[in-house]
């Protein structure tokens, strides 16, 4: 089998990919489980996906044609949308997905094949289902936004190259990690200015190492 290529995606950045689907398209992230059961039918995928896409794993959207021209652009999270996408429109699906940097644009039947055999590669090509495309982005947290190609601003000159669907992808940084201030008990920093205190009598010095002999 061959490994699908790589697209590497950062802020302002897009790509346009030509994909064929029988019924949808899906955005997946490495977090996805995407083994149901053997005789697993299309209500529970249905049904899976459903979970999945509440756990911020994928999303998926349905299509209006089998090959689809899909346009991804990767902003940031204070990027206006008007800059993309003309005022008032309204996107057809939308979710969030959490990924570490690796998310994947696969069609429904590579998620079936998934769904029914527990050892199927599914970032890997092969000869029955389409060619998945691999995205490179920065880790983080996305919102998902799907527009429709033909009511967006984003028209090219030949009609035959107008995306079919565009995907936002808004990037939220993974916040800082927190971490807990310890307490060193028992830690004492030298003072020059500070006079050492008289021990009281009758009783050893300090760092006067002595030997004291046990009583029989």
């Amino acid at each position: 089998m061959r490994s699908p290529p790589v697209h590497h995606l950062t802020f302002d950045l897009e790509e346009t990919f030509t994909h064929r689907a029988r019924a949808y398209l899906a955005l997946t992230a490495e977090s996805y489980p995407g083994f149901v059961g053997e005789r697993a039918d299309a209500l529970d995928l249905r049904a899976h996906l459903q979970r999945q896409t509440q756990a911020l794993s994928v999303l998926a959207w349905d299509v209006r044609q089998q090959v689809s021209r899909i346009r991804i652009v990767v902003i940031p999270e204070n990027e206006p949308l008007e800059r993309l996408m003309p005022s008032g429109r309204q996107a057809f699906a939308q979710g969030w997905l959490r990924t570490f940097g690796r998310i994947c644009l696969s069609g429904n039947e590579r998620l079936e094949s998934y769904a029914h055999d527990r050892d199927y590669d599914f970032l890997r090509a092969d000869d029955k289902t389409p060619r998945p495309h691999l995205l490179d982005v920065p880790p983080g947290t996305y919102l998902v936004l799907v527009y429709t190609g033909r009511d967006s601003g984003l028209h090219a000159p030949d009609h035959a190259e107008t995306p079919s669907d565009i995907v936002i992808l808004r990037h939220y940084p993974f916040p800082p990690p927190r971490i807990a201030p310890v307490r060193l008990g028992g830690l004492r920093f030298p003072d020059e200015n500070r006079a050492e205190p008289e021990p009281e009598p009758d009783s050893p010095r300090r760092n006067d190492h002595r030997s004291f002999d046990l009583p029989p």
